[in-house]
Order: structure tokens, then C-alpha cells, then sequence
């Protein structure tokens, strides 16, 4: 849970946030991953749906577009 990485990550659901500097809270995280492979499959499908509907190129592109659009209307 460092920096942008608590903007990029909802806890649980497309991955997990662990405080840092926490070896304890990493380990027991990825303890319950190993001990559960349907969550392992459920987070990674989750992640990946997460990072094309809001990172992908035609996403990211439409957004510098709009970006640019907005920096031409208001000089």
C-alpha cells in the first residue's frame, strides 16, 4: 500500500494491499493465495477486466484526447 499503487489496486478484489515494510501481512496474504486457487483466478480475472476498461490504449487515448480538446478550449 505505497504511493499509486492504492490507486491502481481495489483491496481484495484486483489484488491485495499489504502496509509496508509488513513481511508478516505479505506472507499471510500470499498464504491464503496459495491455499485458494479459485481466488487466485477470481483476482486475476478481476485485474485484468480492471486494466482494459481503465487503462487501456483506446481508453488512455481518449482521455489525452479530451485532455487536449479542454487545454485548446480554455487557453
Amino acid at each position: 500500500a505505497v504511493g499509486g499503487i492504492t490507486d491502481l489496486i481495489v483491496d481484495g478484489e484486483t489484488g491485495f494491499l499489504v502496509p509496508e515494510k509488513d513481511p508478516e501481512a505479505l506472507s499471510a496474504v500470499l498464504a491464503k493465495l496459495i491455499d485458494s486457487p479459485d481466488k487466485r483466478e477470481m483476482v486475476a480475472i478481476a485485474a485484468l477486466e480492471r486494466l482494459e476498461k481503465e487503462f487501456g490504449p483506446t481508453v488512455i487515448g481518449e482521455r489525452l484526447i479530451d485532455l487536449y480538446w479542454e487545454v485548446l478550449d480554455h487557453p
